[in-house]
């Protein structure tokens, strides 16, 4: 699942990633406007573990890393949205 492609696909997909986690930190990082401190708390953690497998797949120059970013977002979606249903998480 580590696929390496040609070093100019590397670069950009690199680019692309890093430049998509931007966006992906900022809702982790505002999390405490919509979820109480223990769903921040536990929002931080997984936005850390979505970071760490980032990180793992820039290192292994796999062509995964700039999913990393949007499957991070989706999960924080995920979550919030299971909050918000049932238990009454509101902004």
């Amino acid at each position: 699942m580590t696929e390496q492609g040609p070093d100019w696909l590397l670069i950009i997909n690199r680019v692309v990633g890093t430049a998509l986690w931007v966006p992906a930190l900022v809702f982790y990082g505002v999390s405490g406007l919509i979820a109480p401190l223990l769903g921040v708390l536990a929002l931080w953690v997984v936005g850390a573990i979505w970071l760490g497998i980032g990180a793992r797949w820039w290192h292994q120059r796999s062509l995964l890393y700039a999913a990393s970013p949007a499957l991070a977002l989706a999960t924080w979606m995920l979550v919030v949205y299971l909050g918000d249903r049932f238990l009454g998480w509101t902004a």
